[in-house]
C-alpha cells in the first residue's frame, strides 16, 4: 500500500473560549513539532494561529503537540477536573502526602509557604504557615480526601 500524507485545516470554526488558551493573538504556541490529525474527535485546545494541539473524545485526549509547560499544565488540568478531582495550587516547594485521615504537608523551599485553603481540616502537627524545611500534619475531616474542594 501507500501512504498518505493527512492535514486538518478548519476555516471559519468555531470554538467555544474555554478552549483557547490565552487571548486570541496572544496565547501559547507549539514549540517544537506538532502532528497533523484527521480525526472525528473534538478540538479541545487550540493555538493563538488555530493549531490544534489536542484532540478530545470521551475519556480519551490526544496531545499532538511537543506541549509547553503551559501547554502541558493546561492539559493535565482539563483532565484533572474532567476525572472530578479538585486542583490545589501549591506552592512551588510544598509537597503533601495522605495517609488514612492525616495529610503530611512538606516545604522543601528556603522561604515560608502557606498550605492552600483547599486543603480541610485542623493542623495537629505545625502550622498552616510552613517555615523553611518545615512539616505539618493536618487531621482531615471524616469522609474527605485531599482532592475534595473546601468551601
Amino acid at each position: 500500500g501507500t501512504r498518505e500524507f493527512a492535514e486538518v485545516f478548519f476555516d471559519a470554526a468555531e470554538v467555544p473560549a474555554a478552549n483557547v488558551l490565552g487571548a486570541p493573538g496572544d496565547g501559547w504556541t507549539i514549540a517544537h513539532w506538532f502532528e497533523h490529525v484527521e480525526t472525528t474527535a473534538t478540538p479541545q485546545l487550540i493555538a493563538a494561529d488555530g493549531t490544534v494541539a489536542v484532540w478530545h473524545q470521551g475519556r480519551t485526549r490526544y496531545l499532538a503537540a511537543w506541549p509547553t509547560p503551559e501547554l502541558a499544565g493546561a492539559v493535565l488540568l482539563r483532565a484533572a477536573v474532567d476525572a472530578g478531582l479538585a486542583v490545589h495550587n501549591l506552592p512551588p516547594a510544598l509537597r503533601v502526602r495522605r495517609a488514612g485521615d492525616r495529610l503530611f504537608a512538606f516545604n522543601y523551599g528556603a522561604s515560608a509557604c502557606d498550605l492552600p485553603e483547599t486543603i480541610a481540616g485542623h493542623c495537629i502537627l505545625g502550622a498552616r504557615r510552613l517555615a523553611p524545611a518545615d512539616v505539618a500534619i493536618i487531621e482531615m475531616p471524616v469522609g474527605s480526601s485531599m482532592y475534595d474542594e473546601c468551601g
